[in-house]
Formats: C-alpha cells, structure tokens, sequence
C-alpha cells in the first residue's frame, strides 16, 4: 500500500455532524460537516446499521428520518430521540419494530391538500410520484402518463368524497371500478376544473384507456393500477389511512420520524418508503424553517429513480436538509441514474464513504481511480553518484603521505599497494553505486501506478469475519482529504476504548511524557514490589496485585477475560506451595497474563489502565524473584531484580499494545 491517509485533518465529532467511526492513530470520534449529502457504498452484512445508521439517529442534533428495514434504527434510538425533547414517529405497517405503542403512528398523504391551494396541482404530482416505481430513465413517456391518472383521480377523490376517504385507497378502488362506472367517473372527472386541469386530463386518458385496447392509454391504465395495488392491503390502509404525523414537524418543529419495513416486503411494498420520502422531500423543500434535518436512507435502491434528488442534490442546504444515501454498490446508482447523473450526484456530495465492497470490481476501480497514480518524486530520490578519492602517491616528507610506509617499503612498492587499494575502493563505490541504481530502478517501477490498487482497498474495508463488521472504512472527504476510519459500532463502544490520549501509531509517534509515564510505572511497581514489601510479605502483595487486576474486570461483567486472567494469578500463587508445580504454574501465569490483559485493557479501556497493568506487572514481578529457583533474576540483589522485572513487563506491555494496534490497523 504506496499511501499515508489524512486522519490528522478528520474534525472531531460534534452533535451536529454526521458520525463516521473512530480514528485508529488516537482514538477520536470522527464527524462530518455536511451542509449537502454524504453517500455510502456499504455491501450487505458490513455493519453500516450498527455503524452509521443507528449512532447516527441517535445523536444528530436535528432532526431524522430514517429508513428502518430491520426496525432496529427506532428500536435503538427513539428513547435518545426522545430525552432531545422531540417528538419520535414511527411508520410500521407490518408491526415489525419493537417499540411502544404511543410511537405508532400514520400519515395520509392526501391529508391537506386542498383544491383551493396553489400548489395543490404539484403536491398531487408528488404523490404520483411517489406511488409510480421508476426504475430508470426510459420509457417515461410511459411513467409520466401513469402519474398522471393517479394525480387526477386524487384530485378527484379529495374534490367529491368526504375527508374520511380521501386516502389513496379510495383512489385504487375507484380505478378498479367496473367499465361502466369508470366511465361515469371519467365523464365526470372530464368536467372538472380544479387542480390546473389535472383531473380533467386523467379523466380524458381513461376515458381513452377504455374506448380501446391497443395504444398507450390502456398501458398508462393499467400502470396506475399496478402501481396503485399495494395500498389495498390492509396494514397500508392503516398506515396511510389518516395522520397522525405532521411532517411539517420535520421542518419547523423538533421530531424524528421512522419508516420500518422489513427487507423481505421490500420488493411488494417498496412504494410505500418511496411514497413517504417523497412527501418529506416535498415538505422540507416547500416549509421554511430552521431546523436541519437527516435523511438516513437505507435501501436507497429499492425507493427507484427520485428526480428530484438528482435535480436539486447541489440546492438541498438551502432546504436544511441532509441526505445519507446507502447502496450496496456503485453500479446500483447508476442503474437508478445513469452514469452522468451519477456522476453530477457524486460530485455535489461533502463525502464518499466506502466498506464493505471487496466483492464489487466496480466500485473498487472507481475508488482506486479516486487515489491518483504514484508520482516519481513520491518513491524516492535519484541516488548521488560516489566520488573515490585518488591519493598522491609522492614522497611529502616525513610528515607526508608516506610518513608511516617510509620505513617499512620501498617507493615502488608503496605506489603499487596504493593503486591497488585505489582501485578495489573504486570498485567498490561503483558496486554499491549500481545497487543503489538498481534499487532505485525498481523503486520507481511504482510511478504511475495507483496508489491504492483493488486489493489494498479490498483489504481494508472486507469484513472481519461471519457477523462481524468491515476492518475500516474509507472517506473520500472534502478538499481531497482521505480518510481511514474504524467502524464504531453502537454495540461496540470504542470511543471508551481509544481514548484521545492514546498514543499515535502512524502520525506524530508517541509522547515523550507518556512513554516516561509507562516506564515510571513499571519500574516504580517492581520496585515497591521487591523492596516495600519483602520476602515475608509476597503472598499479602501478590493477593493485592491480583485483587487490583480482578477490580479492573469486574468494571464492565462482560470482560470476563480478565477476571480469568485474575484467578489464573490466584491459582498460580495457592498452587506455588508446592515447591515441584511452583515454578512452571508461575511462568504459565505470567505468560497468559503478559499476552492478554495489555491488549484487552488498551481495547477496553484505554491507555490509562494499561499504565496501572504496568505498575501492577511490575508489582507481582518484584515479588516473583524472591523465589530461590525463579530463572533470569535468580542470585541478583532485590533493587536489581526489581528493575529487571519491572523492564521485563514493561517492554512486554509495549510490544502487545503495539503488535495489538497493527493488528486493528492492518
């Protein structure tokens, strides 16, 4: 891998950012400042819920939408919403979230618009819209003509049924009628003048749709019907049936809404979270307001072609509103938008976010294309050429060149030994100058190739393993700035686990202050160890060693590495009686010890308690020496031995924190 990322320039998470991970070289929560989109190639199982979606929805300052297949994002967040002092919605047809009832809610998408309104004709487009599956570009002669029934037979049915049934599935009813009422209802739709005339011109298209059957009119027909047939189902009915939500509210005033669906719905019912996040796009563009808002939009796929979020992807901070598009791949949104308009969505965004993507070529060329190639000046300097020095070979006196050969050779003799030497040095040089060439010959093989090829992105951002999430992930940040970033699961808490004081593993290395801290403590542990306490005390010190290291497991239940580790140290010591089992009981403590507990309290806890381990190391180790048959400090004087041991532990400490951080890094 030929490239240094810029995690120094990632800016700290704040509440009103968009949540990313943590940064692996000092353990920052990292956030974005979007006032436009952030999009996310994430394939399927990479951890992008438990990562972005549900931290996301529980600690962005403004307010949320989210799409939840799983119902997990409300389940996880709405008491966090909540304690914001907002109102929490969620939209859950098939009950599938496991929230309190209170939360439930619906929301009628014709509710509010009036015949009198000027916008009446466009918030029925938008309905349409957001009823009609658009999966790409073509055919929208066909799409349009389908949007258009269903507009006008809205505007029809708000214009002439009671408020109770104005609701789409009144709308589907009515175009499901029988020949001869639908006839009558054209006929009268003909009449009408209200909404622009768009109940006038779907009521020509359906009385054209049932004079004959070949044509365009039947198939505009018959995709508004098809398009329509989802809302029949009775939880939809409930779902959209009347409102319970103001999505104005997502605008002016302080709520977050949820749109649960689980995935195995998604290809039935898909319109329904497009018909909802079309409404919500509708109200924050048509709404003024202060409050931002945060589109978390899962399954971005399955909402089709939305033209407007293409359209107006560069105008959506003037609405405060904040898209997250996720997608399992790259050629998905280009499937939805094709390959220009991708390309315009991509470059209005603040920042690209990859993980999870080592199966897709795709995306991976496109990311690796966004690295750039290695340039000459960034693989090495040219080498110097060696200059060999030819010596005067003539007599300068007895201080001269000769004055230590003047007694030992003739003259001749000394010529001839010093070109000879000469000239073995000049080889020499011209050796080491050609391997310094040809070392630099291939070094710079690298020029012009990615900096970052298909298997260095493969293998930082693939999945760890079965249910577990991606390494990293990659952010293609504003200002050319690219970033890698742990993923930081809601589950997870490594922001408790990689403090900001931990040391750097790539930047700027390790504090001095911190580095004469660990060994400080080490070294003052060992001594109070082998010194404080005495012969006659080590079973009472070590007892409180492993009383100290058992406190540190006990902190959170779920550690309960070490608090094995702990008791491994107490059966070490009640074992150690018996003079035959002492010793290798004893090594076999301090082995497991030495291995696990640095790791597991860098990753637990941070830097802090591995400095106590260090201290508590060093502690057992200046006891442990007191043994007659203890090998490597046997025979030294206490002090001795106490710093030995401490040094011992100390250095162990230090070569598994860092063997640990390569591991998370690599």
């Amino acid at each position: 891998m030929f490239y240094r990322f810029d995690n120094s320039a990632a800016p700290s998470y704040q509440p009103d950012m968009v949540f990313l991970g943590v940064d692996p070289d000092t353990g920052r929560e990292v956030g974005l400042p979007t006032e436009r989109h952030v999009t996310v190639l994430a394939g399927s199982g990479s951890g992008k819920g438990a990562a972005l979606c549900i931290p996301n929805a529980r600690r962005y300052a403004g307010n949320v939408l989210a799409i939840d297949p799983k119902g997990e994002i409300s389940e996880k967040s709405y008491k966090a919403r909540e304690a914001m002092g907002q109102l929490v919605g969620v939209i859950d047809p098939m009950r599938a979230a496991k929230v309190p009832e209170r939360l439930l809610m619906s929301f009628n998408p014709l509710a509010g618009i009036l015949p009198s309104s000027r916008t009446g004709r466009a918030d029925l487009r938008v309905v349409a819209d957001g009823c009609v599956m658009q999966p790409n570009a073509e055919h929208a002669e066909w799409y349009e003509g389908a949007k258009t029934i269903i507009a006008g037979m809205a505007g029809f049915v708000i214009t002439t049924m009671p408020e109770a049934d104005r609701t789409l599935a009144t709308v589907y009813d009515l175009l499901m009628s029988p020949r001869a009422t639908l006839e009558a209802i054209a006929g009268e739709m003909q009449d009408r003048t209200e909404f622009g005339g768009i109940v006038r011109a779907a009521g020509n298209t359906i009385q054209s749709a049932l004079e004959t059957d070949k044509g365009l009119p039947p198939q505009l027909l018959e995709g508004a019907r098809r398009n329509l047939e989802w809302v029949a189902d009775d939880a939809m009915k409930d779902a959209l049936g009347s409102s319970s939500f103001d999505m104005t509210d997502l605008k002016a005033g302080r709520a977050s809404l949820f749109l649960v669906l689980e995935p195995r719905y998604l290809k039935e019912y898909s319109r329904f979270l497009r018909l909802l996040v079309r409404c919500a796009l509708n109200t924050m563009m048509a709404v003024e307001g202060n409050n931002r808002t945060l589109f978390i939009l899962d399954e971005f796929f399955s909402l089709g072609r939305i033209d407007e979020i293409a359209v107006a992807a560069g105008q959506m901070r003037s609405y405060g509103l904040t898209l997250m598009p996720f997608l399992q791949d790259l050629p998905q949104l280009q499937e939805l938008y094709g390959e220009r308009t991708t390309t315009a969505f991509f470059s209005n965004a603040d920042g690209h976010v990859l993980f999870g993507i080592d199966q897709d070529p795709v995306t991976l060329e496109w990311a690796s294309r966004r690295f750039g190639d290695v340039e000459a000046h960034e693989v090495a300097a040219p080498p110097p050429t060696s200059v060999t020095p030819v010596r005067d070979v003539e007599e300068k006196g007895f201080f001269g060149d000769r004055r230590w050969a003047r007694f030992m050779e003739d003259d001749k003799a000394y010529k001839s030994r010093v070109q000879v030497e000469d000239e073995n040095a000049r080889r020499l040089a011209q050796k080491r100058d050609a391997d310094k060439r040809a070392a630099y010959d291939h070094s710079m093989r690298r020029a012009g190739t990615r900096r970052m090829n298909h298997q260095d992105i493969a293998e930082l951002t693939a999945k760890e393993a079965y249910n577990k999430p991606s390494r990293s992930m990659i952010v293609f940040a504003p200002g050319g700035k690219k970033w890698n970033l742990l993923l930081a699961p809601y589950f997870d808490d490594v922001s408790s686990t990689l403090t900001a004081r931990q040391p750097s593993w790539q930047g700027a290395g390790v504090p001095l202050g911190e580095r004469i801290a660990w060994g400080a403590a080490g070294f003052v542990g060992g001594i109070l160890g082998a010194v404080g306490l005495g012969r006659y005390s080590r079973p009472v010190g070590t007892q409180i060693g492993n009383a100290l290291i058992f406190w540190l497991s006990v902190r959170d239940l779920d550690k309960k590495l070490l608090g094995g580790a702990a008791v491994f140290f107490m059966t070490a010591e009640t074992v150690s009686k018996i003079p035959s089992v002492a010793a290798p009981l004893f090594w076999l403590s301090v082995l497991a010890a030495t291995i696990f507990l640095p790791p597991i309290l860098l990753r637990r806890y941070g830097t802090d308690w591995l400095l106590i381990a260090a201290f508590v190391f060093g502690f057992l180790g200046g006891l442990r020496p007191q043994q007659a048959d203890a090998p490597i400090t046997a025979g030294y004087p206490l002090f001795v031995s106490g710093i030995i041991w401490a040094s011992l532990f100390t250095a162990f400490a230090w070569v598994m924190r860092y063997s640990w951080r390569l591991f998370r890094t690599s």
